[in-house]
């Protein structure tokens, strides 16, 4: 068995992925949560090994925030939504001079599409399902969360199992090639924006809900989220 990629970042080289996985969150950690923060470490890691910021020619210029979701739902972001709660970090970007959603972790989940596309008919999933009333109620025993908060949880069948057939109706240059997806090209940007409505996998993505078994959730009961870090 061989020894594994090496990472050179900054100078500095480290031997194996998880030498650097930990010098990442190290770097991370040592930031406050929902404020701006700067790390050149991190934007090396980015500008280094993300290969969508180099595809697009951007640069990470070392200005981040590591939003927790509670702060992602407070400010409207629908990285809440698509991400399915837990913390994110924003990136200020140039020359697009505008902050966006990334990780600095690039090397997990890199060419992920099915990953990516099960995200985005989630999203569209939200177009057409139902909203929580106020006298609903989160279904875990002992929770009692109620209100317009709760999330609509697939019991049967799974959201899983419904994803994965929508995404056997797409071909496969659909799927390598997401719909045209470009994380930094104004319109290209929202995976769930490219997919047509009329596209075999979103008119299976509707008729799957229709009698399907459900219960309303509170997201950390729905998601898991935590504040952990």
């Amino acid at each position: 068995m061989g020894r594994g990629k090496s990472y050179t970042i900054a100078g500095v080289t480290y031997p194996k992925q998880a030498d650097l996985e930990a010098a990442v969150k190290l770097a991370l950690n040592s930031h406050p949560m929902n404020m701006p923060f700067e790390d050149a470490f991190l934007a090396a890691v980015i500008n280094a090994e993300h290969h969508e910021v180099r595809e697009a020619g951007q640069r990470a210029t070392g200005r981040f925030e590591y939003l927790d979701f509670g702060e992602q739902l407070r400010r409207g972001m629908d990285t809440a939504e698509r991400y399915r709660g837990g913390s994110k970090v924003m990136g200020y970007f140039e020359p697009l001079g505008d902050w966006r959603d990334v990780t600095v972790y690039p090397w997990r989940g890199r060419g992920n599409h099915r990953g990516d596309l099960k995200r985005a008919l989630r999203e569209i999933s939200t177009e057409f399902l139902p909203h929580p009333m106020l006298t609903d109620f989160c279904h875990w025993s002992g929770c009692g969360e109620s209100g317009a908060r709760l999330e609509y949880h697939h019991v049967d069948p799974t959201f899983d199992a419904i994803a994965e057939e929508a995404m056997a109706l797409m071909t496969p240059e659909e799927i390598e090639g997401r719909f045209g997806y470009r994380k930094f090209e104004a319109g290209k940007d929202e995976i769930s924006r490219l997919i047509p409505r009329d596209h075999p996998a979103i008119l299976h993505l509707i008729e799957a809900h229709v009698g399907s078994v459900f219960e309303w959730l509170c997201a950390k009961h729905h998601r898991g989220v935590g504040l952990e870090r």
